[in-house]
């Protein structure tokens, strides 16, 4: 569950499920980098996810948090993937 709140405080809730495993599959978590590159601010944040590296056997995955067009922080996360 994913729940946003804007600026004049009304809050959205939805709920996502992002994966590109392959259905059945679990993942186990081999590494996790996260770098804080600024503090965040109240207001708009965005936020990208990009697959880095994807195979039969681990998955790589880069996550961005900008706001007011500048990265905030970037993570990396190593997964194994278990069929």
């Amino acid at each position: 569950m994913i729940t946003v709140k804007s600026a004049n405080g009304l809050e959205t809730k939805t709920e996502t499920t992002l994966s590109v495993l392959p259905d059945g599959a679990t993942f186990l978590t081999a590494g996790l980098t996260i770098d804080l590159h600024a503090p965040m601010r109240a207001g708009e944040v965005t936020i990208g996810a990009e697959v880095i590296r994807l195979t039969g056997r681990d998955a790589t995955v880069e996550v961005t948090i900008g706001q007011r067009d500048r990265i905030v922080s970037l993570a990396t996360a190593r997964q194994v993937i278990r069929p």
